[in-house]
């Protein structure tokens, strides 16, 4: 578990520093450009928080991208115990991804998407209610799914 919560916190770190350096890159070359609702076009429930404060809407992102982080890096670190194949192990987060994306297009829940935690504001019939639902779900999967590894990687070293 030691392995995990470095390797996480490192994830975090890097998404974290990643995202607030885009953010004061932004700051300081286009510092009389910030952007209004006049000119930005946001449909769905986000668009009352950006119209009140934009500020609060990009803390309210990074921390969704932070919470993406933790997901993405958790389905790589559980599957080291059912995948062998390193390679296979590289592509899981990338195939994870990329299925979500196929299934919510073809199912038409717009929450299921990886997308939902990268840009939610770039969704189209997006809902706070389908988003909590469906990240109840992945937590519930990646929990399962982190305890079963952690099991099993108890009884390989008893």
């Amino acid at each position: 578990t030691s392995k995990y919560f470095s390797g996480l916190i490192f994830a975090l770190i890097m998404v974290f520093f990643t995202l607030i350096m885009s953010l004061l890159v932004c700051f300081i070359l286009f510092p009389e450009n910030i952007p209004s609702s006049d000119f930005i076009d946001i449909d769905g429930k986000l668009e009352t928080i950006f119209i009140k404060s934009p500020l609060i809407l990009i803390f309210l992102l990074i921390l969704s991208n932070l919470f993406f982080t933790i997901i993405y890096y958790t389905v790589g670190f559980s599957s080291i115990c059912f995948i062998k194949n390193r390679y296979l192990l590289m592509l899981l987060p990338f195939i994870v991804y990329i299925f979500f994306t196929i299934i919510s297009q073809i199912i038409g829940i717009p929450a299921l998407s990886p997308l939902a935690y990268i840009a939610p504001y770039e969704l189209s019939n997006f809902s706070i209610f389908s988003y909590f639902i469906c990240t109840t779900l992945l937590i519930v999967t990646i929990t399962y799914m982190f305890i079963n590894c952690y099991k099993k990687m108890k009884e390989n070293i008893v």
